[in-house]
């Protein structure tokens, strides 16, 4: 365990001996730097060596400084970064605000809007970054918040989907960003749970008009993922760990910027063919089924004997199972031989039943509506916990009875 480097907090304020690092923040979409991210260090002023943000701020406040190491920091950011937003007006600069200080009380004092036309920069061009679930008296926070939007300040919300982050509050503040945290974005290419929660966290703010950034992307596989799920900023050491401005390489993180932009459009086309080779996969899978099954009498239990028959040889089928004209289910699910040792052991989780009914879900929803056949989106399985597709084709049997074929199919052969 590291131990806290000592070091004398108030000359460090006294004496600004502190320097800023960049992040970059960037769009693939407009392939471009849309901003940085200023994260403070602190220079020793005896022996020159830097000292880690962590223990900067624990020390401030342990030491009721918060407030003073707060604005030393935002003021030295902001002069770093005037020279280049004087070049390039477009860019954003995102500020962490600790929120500890609304609960002081200090949320009027107009210290940052008198910083920020001092160096002569637009208050639009500054995100205030911040953490809503740390501070107790809401009221203020958003008081705070209202106090600086109307100046044209933009809000972010950070560590989204880490801790406490509440849905309620969101609704209240109104973001223009929301930051989501790293330990959702980790791995999120092989973790369909990820995947799903950042899609649904996206869908909502989209909706809202809110812009999703995916914070802390370090390789290129989490990089195409959250792309894939439309997010719409990215950050992280993949494309640069931050640094000074004047070590900082833009024209590496340019065309960094414009190859994961070609990469993704690629991506993009392969997953649009594999989509409709999958696709007419499944149909093709479903119709030839289907084609043996309808010339069967109509006999629910004949029907079911042969099915289990048919489905034995493709594997890539979990399980099968009729329903009537009604949505009610009239055959067992017939398990794939190749997936029964699959099967999850709940009454929660288990395979549905001879008269289950299914008339609220998708798949016969859109049979009844008109079409012929549908494949759902990818799902996780209750019978096995299994990443599927289910594929519904409507039929008439000799009897003159309609019914509907249900299979599901495992997706993961097809990824």
């Amino acid at each position: 365990m590291n131990e806290t480097p000592e070091f004398d907090l108030e000359t460090i304020i006294r004496k600004k001996s502190l320097h800023t690092h960049f992040q970059p923040i960037v769009s693939i979409k407009k392939k471009k730097i849309i901003g940085f991210e200023a994260l403070s260090r602190g220079i020793d002023p005896e022996s020159g060596q830097e000292i880690p943000p962590f223990f900067l701020f624990s020390v401030a406040q342990k030491c009721d400084k918060i407030v003073e190491l707060d604005r030393a920091c935002r003021e030295k950011a902001l002069e770093a970064f005037g020279n280049l937003h004087h070049k390039n007006p477009d860019l954003l600069l995102f500020l962490n605000f600790d929120t500890s200080m609304v609960d002081m009380g200090i949320v009027g004092s107009g210290n940052l809007l008198r910083m920020v036309r001092e160096k002569d920069i637009n208050p639009g061009n500054i995100v205030i970054e911040m953490v809503e679930s740390r501070v107790r008296n809401f009221p203020e926070l958003c008081r705070f918040i209202d106090n600086h939007r109307k100046y044209g300040f933009l809000i972010a919300l950070d560590d989204f989907g880490a801790g406490h982050s509440n849905l309620e509050r969101i609704s209240v503040i109104k973001p223009e960003i929301i930051k989501i945290d790293r330990s959702l974005i980790q791995n999120v290419h092989t973790e369909f749970f990820k995947q799903e929660i950042l899609k649904a966290i996206i869908k909502l703010t989209d909706q809202l008009g809110v812009m999703v950034l995916s914070e802390g992307v370090e390789t290129y596989e989490e990089v195409m993922k959250t792309l894939e799920l439309d997010t719409d900023l990215l950050q992280g050491y993949y494309f640069s760990t931050p640094q000074p401005l004047k070590e900082l390489s833009l024209t590496e993180v340019n065309a960094k910027i414009q190859q994961t932009a070609s990469d993704f459009f690629k991506n993009v086309i392969t997953r649009i063919k594999i989509s409709k080779e999958h696709f007419n996969n499944c149909q093709a899978l479903g119709f030839s089924i289907l084609s043996e099954l309808k010339d069967l009498k109509d006999e629910n239990i004949k029907l079911e004997r042969e099915l289990k028959n048919m489905i034995s040889s493709y594997s890539i089928i979990e399980c099968a199972y009729l329903l009537d004209e009604s949505g009610r289910q009239i055959s067992s699910t017939i398990m794939n031989n190749g997936h029964i040792h699959n099967l999850k052991n709940s009454q929660l989780f288990r395979p549905a039943e001879l008269g289950d009914d299914h008339s609220l879900k998708d798949y016969y929803v859109y049979i009844q509506a008109g079409l012929g056949r549908f494949i759902t989106d990818p799902y996780i399985s209750l019978a096995t916990g299994s990443l599927c597709r289910t594929i519904s084709v409507s039929f008439t049997t000799r009897g003159n009875n309609k019914r509907i074929l249900c299979l599901d199919m495992k997706e993961n052969e097809y990824q």
